[in-house]
């Protein structure tokens, strides 16, 4: 039971199409799914191509034929994972390849990141030149054009590169203050407030791991399929500013104190001074307003990534690194197309088990580990993002019931020997959307 790079997508071997259709809330099947064979494309630099990922032949790490048939035994229903072999959508276009051999010896921890800097390129250009021409003629139609091409296109690329930087630094070692660029210098334009990002997730989510109330982003008290309270939750995102820094100052972090306290004195005082100078257009189209799509953006993923918890959390003491612990925490979805231009965001119990695996590597250490998830059932769903279970279960469910639960049905994987009814999917689920009880175990050990 080896491990290769992945067996390249061909015409004479395409991928299964019958196991790649897609049906998203409010959307008809869509044939292809968007896993386009072209993504197996050979690198030839003579004849001007270049292979997906510098650094990588074709496709991300994948199990080995041996492997998939063993895992087809045992799970007769779990489907095939294509994320491995989808074309990469994070990046618009690609910087050239002497470009990006420069910056892989000089500038990148890593070849395989690459496409972020890519991305970065893409940004820069997109945002960056529609930020100065909306701050050199402001209007009210530009800056709403600017608002929601943003949020529309980049928005999620950006946080989901910025997560995976900060867990994973891209630049090299002796370039470490660049690893403060997106988070202080970038984040704003995106909606986000300057330097938050990390305290907020690494120093406090992945540390706490969801749990009431020491993660402030918690969703355990809520019943999480009641739009009420994720209404609720949504609100508490902006308690953030003075909740944030009473958590630092409780356990004694003067630095993260200093930097929740810059970040926000600093994000804050750029919109006022704007303003006072003639530049209240600009500067509510670029940061106001964008702050406050993407503070539902973040806290609509949030939600959705942990809306399925299982009571036990309340109860077990294992570590929060467990199999068992992060199968009740959260779940993992695959095969759909916010694995293209998220790098992989849907491996969420992989994340918070193994929180500096590479975005690359993330397909493939859920199927080497398979049966190590699979002892604990975990909620995994297959061809639908976290977006669509998060409108699933917050909207559909409220005006067609039956067709949210045979939605969810349809799209929740099986582990065991037969394929879950519609009223087993339903049954399973919703142990999982209900407030966790008070907690019997204050803190799982690390």
């Amino acid at each position: 039971m080896g491990v290769h790079g992945a067996e390249p997508l061909t015409k004479a071997n395409p991928p299964d199409k019958a196991t790649m259709s897609s049906a998203t809330f409010g959307c008809k099947p869509a044939p292809d799914h968007l896993l386009d064979p072209s993504a197996a494309r050979a690198a030839d630099p003579a004849a001007g191509k270049q292979s997906v990922y510098l650094g990588l032949d074709t496709t991300l790490p994948d199990i080995d034929t041996e492997r998939r048939e063993e895992i087809r035994k045992k799970y007769p229903h779990f489907p095939d994972i294509y994320d491995q072999s989808a074309l990469r959508r994070e990046c618009l276009f690609r910087l050239p390849r002497w470009v990006e051999d420069w910056a892989n010896a000089n500038l990148i921890r890593d070849s395989r990141d690459m496409i972020m800097l890519s991305t970065l390129a893409n940004m820069f250009v997109c945002t960056g030149g529609l930020s100065v021409v909306l701050f050199l003629f402001p209007s009210h139609k530009l800056g709403l054009f600017l608002t929601l091409f943003n949020a529309g296109m980049w928005v999620q690329r950006f946080i989901l590169m910025m997560h995976y930087a900060e867990h994973y630094p891209l630049f090299k070692a002796d370039l470490g203050f660049l690893r403060y660029f997106m988070c202080w210098v970038m984040a704003p334009f995106y909606g986000i407030p300057t330097g938050i990002y990390r305290t907020h997730h690494i120093m406090m989510h992945h540390k706490e791991n969801n749990m009431f109330e020491k993660d402030l982003s918690s969703t355990e008290p809520y019943q999480r399929d009641s739009l009420v309270h994720f209404l609720h939750y949504w609100a508490m995102f902006w308690c953030l500013l003075f909740k944030l820094p009473l958590w630092a100052i409780r356990r004694q972090q003067w630095k993260i104190l200093r930097d929740v306290v810059l970040g926000f004195g600093i994000w804050a005082f750029a919109q006022l001074l704007l303003k006072q100078n003639g530049h209240g257009i600009y500067a509510f189209y670029q940061f106001t307003l964008p702050a406050l799509i993407s503070s539902f953006a973040l806290m609509f993923g949030n939600w959705s990534q942990h809306m399925f918890v299982h009571p036990l959390v309340a109860t077990c003491d294992d570590l929060l690194s467990s199999y068992r612990y992060n199968c009740a925490l959260t779940l993992n979805v695959f095969n759909h197309f916010d694995n293209q231009v998220a790098f992989n965001d849907g491996y969420h119990i992989t994340h918070h088990i193994h929180p500096s695996c590479h975005w690359t590597e993330m397909p493939l250490s859920f199927l080497k580990n398979l049966e190590k998830y699979a002892e604990h059932d975990p909620v995994v769903f297959d061809r639908c993002g976290f977006f669509d279970i998060g409108l699933n279960f917050l909207i559909r469910k409220s005006f067609d019931p039956d067709g949210a639960w045979s939605w969810a049905a349809e799209h929740l994987v099986s582990f065991g020997p037969e394929k879950r009814s519609v009223a087993e999917a339903r049954s399973f689920l919703e142990e999982r959307l209900t407030p966790i009880p008070e907690r019997t175990v204050e803190k799982a050990p690390k």
